[in-house]
């Protein structure tokens, strides 16, 4: 026997060593920086990792798709993969997991759209309209990793005309506002429970006929999502523009002079208003 293949076993030894620590150490980092997240973004985590692990597994298997032992990999693959993603989660400032995608229905009034881990398929009776492209009689079909696959039924689904560019479904925190445009699919967390919830743009009630929203709270009993209406109706008349911490922020115009902001608090039970401000820019300091 040769002095390699002697110390053969001993350097299989040292890599599965090394590799058991490298793992602990990756899960160790991953879990920490799970805990410093919010809801939306530590599922974004979540889907990212278990994404990362499959292709781990598929791009260090054992044999390069010849037939191998169960669990088999090649250990300097994984050492290399690992060393690669503990880099990425390092990062002590990653930016805010946010994804956004495009798309338009048909004639016939139908969109298929994957949106991270969820799959949201539009069909209706056609779409119409000039001001906005109007979808009526929607039946939305909603699936994700964490949703038990349902579908939804709209009097309508809207979205913004072909010529706004700009993504169509968005996936992450509205924190920040609508930066970008007014989409027709959100998947966020309304109301701080960390996990993913829906947000359906149906109507023009908000102030100044700006979009209106059905409203979905995950439900963790029956894993599907459900219409919250009293949400909704909080915030009829009002224009939202933020989301955080389980608060939406609205607000509305009329007329020259009539001004008003809202603040509804969706994390409890039933959703309520916690803070309302009327006020009037017409009126003279001291009037």
């Amino acid at each position: 026997m040769t002095a390699a293949a002697q110390d053969a076993p001993a350097q299989a030894r040292c890599l599965d060593e090394e590799l058991a620590y490298q793992r602990r150490t990756l899960d160790t980092l991953y879990q920490e920086r799970t805990l410093t997240l919010g809801g939306a973004q530590r599922h974004a985590l979540q889907v990212q990792q278990a994404a990362w692990q499959k292709e781990t597994e598929r791009l260090c298997a054992a044999g390069k798709g010849e037939p191998a032992a169960a669990g088999a990999a090649d250990p300097v693959c994984l050492l290399q993969r690992i060393a690669a993603r503990f880099d990425v989660l390092a990062d002590e400032a990653p930016a805010p997991v946010a994804v956004g995608v495009r798309g338009t229905p048909d004639v016939q009034g139908r969109l298929d759209l994957q949106l991270v881990d969820t799959k949201l398929s539009l069909r209706s009776d056609g779409c119409g309209g000039v001001r906005a492209l109007v979808c009526d009689n929607a039946r939305l079909q909603v699936s994700a990793s964490t949703l038990e696959a349902q579908t939804l039924s709209l009097p309508q689904v809207v979205f913004a005309p072909k010529m706004q560019s700009g993504d169509s479904a968005y996936w992450g925190p509205l924190s920040s506002g609508f930066v970008q445009r007014w989409y027709s699919f959100i998947r966020t967390d309304i109301n701080d429970d960390g996990r993913l919830d829906l947000m359906v743009w149906t109507g023009f009630d908000g102030s100044y006929g700006d979009p209106s929203y059905t409203y979905y709270l995950y439900d963790t009993g029956s894993k599907q999502l459900v219409e919250n209406r009293a949400l909704a109706e909080l915030t009829r008349g009002h224009t939202l523009s933020r989301i955080a911490d389980g608060r939406l922020y609205l607000w509305y115009r009329s007329g020259p002079c009539e001004r008003g902001e809202k603040t509804i608090d969706a994390s409890g039970a039933a959703p309520k208003i916690a803070e309302s401000k009327d006020y009037s820019t017409c009126t003279k300091a001291g009037q």
